[in-house]
């Protein structure tokens, strides 16, 4: 019997037509599946998608998607990709989660592509591309859905270079149409798109024996065109610099570099991980350690496959340039590991080429497989522990306390997850000690206010509703909740005037004129709170609690049959809203309906069982 090629059985198993794909998509869900039970993050989910929910989820607002900015980006086939989601999931984090995970096995397919474009053989890029699937660097990009950004953005970089390779082989204007096409869509998904002409052009230099020919004089015009274009209408959107500081720009200097420095190392060594990741909580020492070693290696080895590992290099610094500067000046100072998706595309081009030109001898061949399976485990066991850091708002907060200890930020999502969550005395904690660290920050003492809202603190709640507003004059939130807390303590003139001020910057604020009309009810000028409490529904006809506030101002005319419509249909919009079985028992026992009365009580007392109508109508 002729005895097996181990190659070509692993070649047939690995390598032959559509099995490559098929093994990216199971190492994927290998690593990944558990993300798909995730639910949304307390980290900027908020202001990219979750408080336009509504607003995502319907079509006719593609178009300005794509001519206006959201939440101070200009990323509109990040948001698009957000809109998909967010109809076909009906604004469930399943839909969001599993575009990740497809994404991020898109992403993969193309980098195995992208480095047979560059010459890797077959089974090297196999090889390279498990790595990138399941190294650690990626858990942000993929389990934390505003990650996307940069699996988008590597997915339409990587796409343009194969197409870019292509043509710089053929000429073919059809590839320079794929690459131009690829190179739009990816300025439209991250802005760090802009560097990918520079590197297109040091490609030419390094692997070109005739250098950069006339025959590239169109695309760096159409470069040019469309880099310039794209930067001009990006700029009228998007106000830049807004939270950039630049009081220190030696310090900066200094910042930047070394957190440069960091992410290399953490690149190559992903073992000291940070969700909100700053430079005061890395431990700096041992990646720069880690660097230097590489360096001293590159240096002893720099004439090994020389053009390889210089592109690889590359590809590294120029990726990374962008939003490490960005970080450097940015007043938060946080270093996102989510954007050293793409950069390890060039690290791992970088390895593989060095130990590719590595002779080593025969009789160590077989140990080869062996410690490849072990960094291939042991990065896979990382990444799928690490990734369940993002299944909740509790674990993420939590996670980002104990990384991050002395970032105000993570004081500060630790206490809006727990006011979330109902646990509002424990929250002001968390927002005292965010505000030790930066008291200048307006949506702190806003959620502080809230949390001293819900535990009946109102005083001290205005209190933080001020502070908010001296900060940030049009901080309209702050003045609605301040309306609320003066209507609790009965100072019903402060509270309207709050609401009238809300009004005339959010005319359609139907939560406002619902809010209105209560204070009118409570100051007896009955014909102001029902004209209110009617505006609200006609801004929006499925506001439960305008009904049910018209209805209990009807009753108290004793207009009866009004009142129990309004009842009516506020339970037609939520049957577990308590006060419309209230107000419905409440006409019952006026007009002596008894049978219904007794069908309403027994709703009620399902609902709360201590509940008597007697004790109701002995305190209201």
């Amino acid at each position: 019997m002729p005895k097996l090629d181990s190659f070509r059985v692993s070649e047939y198993l690995l390598l032959r037509r559509w099995r490559p794909a098929l093994w990216f998509f199971l190492i994927t869900l290998l690593t990944y599946i558990q993300v798909l039970n995730f639910g949304f993050s307390p980290l900027d989910d908020n202001i990219l998608f979750l408080d336009n929910l509504a607003w995502f989820q319907n079509p006719s607002n593609f178009v300005y998607i794509f001519s206006d900015h959201i939440g101070g980006f200009y990323r509109p086939v990040l948001f698009l990709s957000f809109m998909v989601d967010g109809i076909l999931g009906a604004g469930s984090p399943f839909s969001f989660h599993l575009s990740n995970l497809m994404l991020h096995f898109l992403s993969a397919i193309l980098f195995f592509y992208f480095l047979i474009a560059l010459n890797f053989p077959k089974n090297i890029s196999f090889y390279s591309t498990l790595i990138f699937i399941v190294h650690p660097i990626n858990v942000q990009a993929v389990s934390w859905i505003p990650g996307r950004n940069d699996i988008l953005l590597s997915i339409f970089i990587i796409s343009s270079f194969i197409a870019f390779i292509k043509y710089s082989k053929s000429y073919s204007l059809f590839h320079l149409f794929a690459h131009v096409f690829m190179y739009s869509m990816a300025l439209l998904s991250k802005e760090n798109a802009i560097i990918l002409p520079v590197l297109c052009l040091l490609y030419v230099a390094i692997f070109s024996k005739n250098g950069i020919k006339n025959k590239y004089w169109l695309p760096m015009v159409i470069w040019i065109t469309i880099s310039v274009a794209w930067f001009a209408y990006r700029s009228s959107l998007v106000g830049e610099f807004a939270q950039m500081d630049f009081s220190n720009v030696p310090g900066s200097v200094f910042l930047f570099i070394k957190a440069m420095i960091i992410n290399t190392g953490k690149i190559i060594f992903p073992f000291q991980q940070s969700i909100l990741s700053t430079m005061a909580d890395t431990a700096t020492k041992s990646y720069f350690a880690l660097v230097a070693v590489l360096c001293l290696f590159l240096f002893w080895n720099w004439k090994k496959n020389f053009r390889m590992i210089l592109f690889g290099v590359s590809w590294i610094l120029l990726f990374m340039i962008i939003p490490t500067a960005w970080s450097s000046i940015d007043t938060l100072g946080e270093f996102y590991e989510h954007r050293l998706y793409l950069p390890l595309v060039g690290m791992i081009i970088m390895t593989f080429s060095i130990f590719s030109s590595f002779k080593i001898a025969t009789k160590f061949n077989r140990f080869i497989p062996i410690v490849f399976i072990t960094i291939f485990f042991v990065l896979l066991i990382k990444t799928s522990n690490r990734s369940n850091l993002f299944r909740d708002n509790i674990s993420f907060a939590e996670t980002i306390i104990r990384e991050s200890p002395d970032h105000y930020r993570s004081d500060k999502i630790m206490g809006i997850v727990l006011s979330e969550r109902g646990n509002h005395e424990n929250s002001i904690q968390y927002f005292n000690n965010a505000l030790e660290n930066n008291p200048s920050d307006e949506e702190i003492y806003y959620n502080r206010g809230l949390a001293y809202y819900y535990t009946q603190k109102y005083s001290l709640a205005i209190d933080d509703f001020n502070k908010a507003i001296a900060i940030k004059m049009d901080y309209y939130d702050a003045y609605n909740n301040r309306g609320i807390a003066h209507g609790n303590l009965g100072n019903y003139e402060s509270a309207l005037s709050d609401f009238n001020i809300v009004l005339e910057n959010r005319p359609d604020s139907f939560t406002t004129l619902n809010n209105i009309g209560l204070n009118y009810f409570k100051l007896g000028k009955h014909d102001f709170a029902e004209k209110y409490f009617s505006q609200s529904i006609y801004v929006n006809p499925n506001f439960a609690f305008a009904y049910n506030n018209r209805g209990h101002l009807s009753l108290r005319f004793e207009n009866y049959e009004d009142a129990l419509k309004d009842f009516v249909f506020a339970l037609t919009l939520d049957s577990l809203y308590s006060s419309p079985h209230i107000g419905k028992a409440l006409v019952y026992y006026y007009t002596n309906d008894s049978t219904n009365l007794q069908i309403v009580m027994a709703e009620l007392l399902k609902m709360n069982p201590d509940f008597t109508l007697e004790s109701y109508l002995f305190e209201n």
